[in-house]
């Protein structure tokens, strides 16, 4: 099983306290979308909140619509996701990571911060690549995927394979460009995962989702606070 996530930063950091107090009950009943059955109740919630230490952890549901074939024809049929999602203080600042795939996050991360926040205060990340070689090379080993950009002519670049870091391509790329995902075992975990420079997490082979979250307050975000002094890492992504 994969465990897939996003990082994302929270500019102006509120107390968990807080957080927890604006989340707390939160559910909201909307009109169903035009074409959708239309006694069907489209409800986000807030649900299992929990304090985990200094932080908070909680699942955020939300019903929509997917288009379904039915003998020839397109039908709209609803459907509630739910995601697990994780409010992280560290040293001055503070991240959320949601539980699911990068263009999915993105949108439950707006969700999440149009309940608590007044104008956006949950941004994306974008990890400088200087950053983001150091996280890989000194908390991973036996990368065997890295995809380069920056490179000259080229969009992105894939090196597939066994000790790459240990091969003069990889060696002949980084000093090119910059490396945006990497794919890699973890020094203390043991866990194959992968990271991006967008906020991009994926734990290969794990099943629980607290893991992940271990994972990611554990390896993740130290290796972000202890090199942010001197980075800018919100942008788009």
């Amino acid at each position: 099983m994969v465990v897939s996530g996003k990082l994302f930063l929270v500019i102006k950091a509120m107390p968990i306290d807080e957080i927890a107090r604006r989340l707390s009950g939160y559910r909201v009943s909307q009109e169903p979308p035009q074409g959708a059955p239309q006694d069907f109740k489209f409800i986000t919630e807030v649900k299992a909140l929990s304090r985990r230490g200094s932080s908070l952890t909680g699942v955020i549901a939300y019903d929509t619509v997917m288009d379904v074939n039915q003998h020839g024809q397109v039908v709209k049929v609803p459907k509630t996701y739910e995601a697990p999602f994780l409010f992280t203080p560290y040293s001055s600042r503070m991240y959320l990571t949601v539980v699911a795939k990068k263009w999915r996050a993105n949108a439950i991360a707006k969700k999440i911060n149009d309940i608590i926040f007044v104008e956006k205060n949950v941004v994306p990340l974008s990890i400088p690549p200087r950053l983001m070689a150091s996280m890989v090379t000194q908390k991973t080993e036996d990368q065997v995927v890295t995809f380069f950009d920056g490179i000259q002519s080229v969009d992105k670049l894939s090196l597939y394979g066994e000790s790459l870091s240990a091969s003069t391509l990889y060696e002949n790329y980084y000093k090119s460009g910059g490396i945006w995902y990497a794919v890699a075992r973890s020094k203390r975990y043991g866990q194959v995962v992968g990271l991006g420079r967008n906020g991009v997490v994926v734990a290969f082979s794990l099943k629980e989702v607290d893991k992940f979250f271990d994972y990611v307050e554990d390896e993740v975000i130290p290796s972000l606070g202890e090199q942010i002094a001197d980075a800018n890492i919100s942008g788009q992504g």
